[in-house]
């Protein structure tokens, strides 16, 4: 039986009797890591956006996107030479999907911020400041390409930038949803709480880490 391109080249030990839970741990890892680095801020505020407009009612698209995002993930590693091909159309795609995607949940986070009237589903004349945002967002993110930024630079410092800012938010969401009056009968339990602020405790341990760490 022809084995797949991964087991072929994976680097990850065998589970032994001795040690399941290394063996796990070593094949699971990277999915980890790969998971935990896509938590940024904006993608934080674009799956609230959503989870809060639809709920579970985008739970279906799971059945579809699943297995279109492991083949791709196979077919890339088939590609060979050609992989530099397929990640150049990839970043082309999210850049084209992630400007619309951003400028829309910046609008409802400034919107909802500002007590607008927000919703895609409105009409332009009901939701002027919500529209203008957008526009104005999308705009701005088309512009960036006529400063010529270093874009490996700004992807670099935008990751580091999103790394600061994760514990602040968080803080401010972890102060939110404590409150009863801002959440109501979604107020977090103290098992949740307890699992928020440790990671949020997490998160500002390494970001001093990384300033402490600089300059050396």
């Amino acid at each position: 039986m022809r084995r797949s391109v991964f087991d072929r080249h994976s680097s990850a030990p065998p589970p032994t009797a001795g040690a399941p839970k290394r063996g796990l741990l070593a094949r699971i890892g990277p999915g980890l890591i790969t998971g935990a680095s896509d938590d940024d801020p904006s993608g934080i505020a674009t799956y609230s956006q959503v989870g809060s407009q639809f709920g579970l009612g985008m739970l279906w698209t799971m059945v579809f996107s699943y297995p279109l995002m492991s083949g791709i993930q196979e077919i890339s590693a088939r590609a060979g030479r050609f992989a530099f091909l397929l990640f150049s159309l990839g970043i082309l795609g999210t850049g084209l999907l992630a400007v619309p995607v951003l400028a829309g949940s910046s609008a409802y986070a400034l919107g909802e911020a500002r007590q607008w009237p927000v919703g895609l589903e409105r009409k332009p004349k009901e939701a002027r400041a919500f529209y203008w945002v957008i526009a104005l967002s999308t705009l701005l993110g088309v512009g960036l390409n006529e400063v010529h930024l270093d874009p490996v630079k700004a992807l670099f410092w935008s990751a580091v930038t999103n790394g600061v800012v994760a514990a602040p938010l968080m803080v401010m969401i972890m102060l939110m949803a404590s409150r009863k009056k801002v959440m109501g009968t979604f107020t977090l339990s103290l098992r949740l709480k307890i699992l928020g602020w440790g990671a949020t405790l997490v998160m500002a341990a390494v970001t001093v880490g990384m300033f402490a760490t600089m300059g050396k």
